[in-house]
């Protein structure tokens, strides 16, 4: 998310829920469905598809914090 979509983000009801882990549904390569998973106590690194031509894929390490 860049830093002109913040202003973007509408929580509704002001409410934020937590999950211990985040399921993601995608599409493989070869056209079946699949799903994965995101759980920041146990493997907090994830890499995701960039859409910068140059570099292929993001690097990220995912951190949970609420104050």
């Amino acid at each position: 998310i860049s830093i002109e979509e913040w202003g973007s983000i509408n929580l509704q009801h002001d409410r934020i829920y937590s999950h211990k882990v985040f399921w993601v549904n995608y599409t493989t390569y070869d056209m079946q469905w699949s799903q994965d998973s995101i759980n920041p106590q146990t493997f907090t690194d994830i890499m995701v598809r960039s859409s910068d031509p140059d570099t292929p894929y993001c690097y990220a390490c995912v951190h949970v914090k609420y104050g």
